[in-house]
């Protein structure tokens, strides 16, 4: 995650992180979680935990990022 945020910040873009999907019982979630650059989807994680979830979100994105 921090990895992303330094890439980004370099270049003056903004990012964000929005929960899209919450399922299963409260005492075993899972969260979808999309990361935005700019306002433009990058990646996506879904996870145990929104933390988790972020994370995967942001080394998606990552790896798209480099690939620009």
């Amino acid at each position: 995650k921090s990895a992303l945020q330094e890439c980004v910040q370099t270049e003056q873009r903004s990012l964000s992180y929005e929960v899209i999907k919450e399922e299963g019982p409260p005492h075993n979630k899972t969260f979808s979680v999309i990361v935005k650059v700019d306002g433009i989807v990058y990646g996506n994680g879904t996870a145990p935990s929104k933390k988790e979830a972020e994370q995967e979100a942001a080394k998606d994105a990552l790896a798209k990022l480099a690939l620009n």
